[in-house]
């Protein structure tokens, strides 16, 4: 099952692409939903706050589901600054919180929480699949 949206990059279109992936999920019995949802805001709102210079762009999700070995995947597509969120260094959750540098906890976060994150540019597009065993 695969499924896809294409939002305009702005952080309005937060809210559509969390009920695009929560809808997604409740469709094929999959779990864990507002745990996707904290996923999808984290990586939507990074897309939508500095992908896009002049803050005009699309992001394309898509949802894909395989029913037999119950793997989950996202996709976010967008065609603005090539950024890496996997090169982002790992916050110090050790630190106590005045100590700590600003930044990096919510790809920290998604990392945790899936099983595999890759990383493409393509062209002029930035390509980023999260995927989980459900």
């Amino acid at each position: 099952m695969r499924e896809d949206i294409v939002l305009s990059s702005d952080l309005g279109s937060t809210s559509y692409a969390t009920t695009f992936v929560r809808e997604f999920l409740c469709r094929n019995g999959i779990g864990c939903v507002d745990k996707f949802s904290i996923v999808v805001d984290e990586i939507f709102s990074n897309i939508a706050n500095y992908a896009y210079k002049d803050g005009k762009g699309s992001v394309k999700v898509v949802c894909d589901y395989d029913v037999p070995s119950k793997i989950f995947s996202m996709t976010f597509i967008d065609s603005g600054v090539e950024y890496n969120p996997l090169n982002a260094p790992e916050p110090d959750v050790k630190l106590p919180l005045e100590k700590r540098k600003i930044g990096g906890l919510g790809i920290f976060i998604v990392k945790k929480f899936m099983d595999k994150l890759v990383y493409r540019r393509k062209g002029n597009e930035n390509i980023l699949t999260l995927v989980k065993k459900v």
